[in-house]
């Protein structure tokens, strides 16, 4: 897995993750008024908290089987084969003027 994947799909994991278990924490008490009253049809709070982690399995599931179809599209394509040149920065395209003459 590449740095840049890993950029996003931990903090989406671990703030999905947390928030399921942040969840457990509320109380009517704790908010101040009761949530029943403003939300009628609203799940219990073990209920909240498994559909969370339910569904960010389920959006780790989409983005996993989404990337493998795309890969396996493009693969035949060959958009972008890295060569050495293009694995680094090169500073004389980012700093043209101080190369200048």
């Amino acid at each position: 897995v590449y740095k840049r994947q890993l950029l996003f799909l931990i903090p989406g994991f671990v703030g999905g993750f947390i928030s399921s278990i942040f969840v457990q924490g509320i109380t009517d008490a704790k908010l101040g008024f009761q949530v029943r009253q403003i939300f009628p049809k609203l799940r219990t709070i073990n209920a909240q908290g498994g559909s969370q982690i339910a569904i960010l399995g389920i959006s780790i599931g989409i983005s996993l089987v989404g990337g493998l179809i795309i890969g396996i599209l493009l693969k035949p394509c060959r958009i972008y084969s890295p060569t050495e040149s293009t694995l680094y920065a090169q500073d004389e395209d980012l700093f043209c003027l101080l190369y200048t003459s």
